[in-house]
This record gives structure tokens, sequence and C-alpha cells, in this order.
């Protein structure tokens, strides 16, 4: 179940991304179109708010895609854990034993 789900989330995720990054783009091309305003302090002040704007899309879309990629990483975890894969040492000199209170 937790791997579909995360799967799923990891999807999403990704797809908001995209959509961040496309309004970015959108953000950026309204920047490059304040000449319409003739060079005058409106046209300079809505050139700056667009770079900002677009600078802070740029982050999310960036936050979004790493976000994306662990937690579809997450994921693949629960399948290598359903798989058995289980350590062999977990940072003590005696490995396992330790863990299950062996000898």
């Amino acid at each position: 179940m937790q791997v579909g789900a995360l799967e799923a989330a990891a999807s999403l995720i990704a797809t908001s991304g995209g959509s961040a990054q496309i309004a970015q783009n959108m953000v950026e091309g309204a920047g490059a179109d304040s000449g319409a305003f003739g060079g005058e302090p409106a046209g300079a002040a809505f050139s700056s708010a667009c770079a900002r704007g677009a600078d802070g899309l740029g982050s999310i879309s960036e936050a979004l895609s790493q976000l994306s990629f662990n937690t579809g990483a997450a994921a693949q975890g629960y399948v290598v854990t359903d798989r058995g894969a289980i350590p062999s040492e977990f940072g003590t000199s005696r490995g396992f034993q330790d863990m299950k209170g062996g000898p």
C-alpha cells in the first residue's frame, strides 16, 4: 500500500513542479514585455517584480522536483525492504546480533 501511495504522490508532486516551471516561464515572458511601458519607472518596477517572481517560482519548481525524486526513492525503499534486504550491521562492532539481543 505504501509503495503505490508514494508513487502516486511522487507523480503529483512532479506534475506540480512542471506547473511551477510553466508559470515561471510565463512570468519571465511577461517581464520581457515590460518594454511596452517605454522605460518608465512603472516598467522598471514591473520588470523587477517579474524577475523576483520568476526566481521564486524557479525555487519552488526545483524544490518540488527534489521532493518528487525523494518521494519516489522512498517508494523504492519500501520495495527493497519488502524483498527482505536486511543490513548485516547497524553501526556496531557486533553487527545485527546486538539488535536481536544475541550472543
